[in-house]
């Protein structure tokens, strides 16, 4: 499968090939790539995002569906490495968001992480999040899913809070 249907307006088709330049690709696949989210709502949030640009579940076809769903495991089993491993990279990515912010709200976002610090301990579980709809959170009409590390039982509804109204 080939990187097709591109949108130059759309952040998550133009951003892929400069994470990749900036290595800032946590895994990759034919049909999705992940990356650490510039709006973190907690240490090591995460994104998987379709490689074309298609906005819906429904447009998603085999074997993209294939590659979207191994992409969602495989960057769990990254971002996992990546805290267990060598956490001061995710705090590298805030620190470098606080000099070079994509938008305003992105230094807010690593400042907090940034002051919250590593976590103690690994995480105990992960989340997974899709906003769909305007009303629902989601701001970018691409099809993507976020990935939330939990390390004190934090669930999916307390992160995803501020988007409900």
């Amino acid at each position: 499968m080939e990187f097709y249907n591109q949108e130059s307006n759309c952040v998550f088709c133009t951003s892929y090939a400069l994470y990749k330049a900036q290595q800032k690709i946590l895994y990759e696949n034919e049909g999705a790539y992940a990356f650490l989210s510039y709006k973190p709502s907690n240490f090591g949030h995460s994104m998987i995002v379709v490689k074309p640009h298609i906005i819906s579940l429904r447009e998603l076809q085999s074997p993209a569906v294939n590659l979207f769903f191994n992409a969602i495991e495989n960057t769990y089993y990254a971002l996992k490495k990546i805290i267990t491993e060598s956490p001061q990279k995710i705090m590298n990515f805030y620190q470098n968001l606080l000099i070079d912010p994509p938008e305003q709200e992105s230094v807010e976002c690593a400042q907090l992480q940034i002051k919250k610090g590593v976590p103690l301990t690994s995480p105990k579980g992960f989340n997974w999040g899709m906003n769909y709809g305007y009303k629902a959170g989601q701001r970018v009409a691409h099809l993507h899913i976020h990935l939330f590390p939990r390390y004190n039982g934090l669930g999916i509804a307390t992160a995803m809070r501020k988007h409900l109204n």
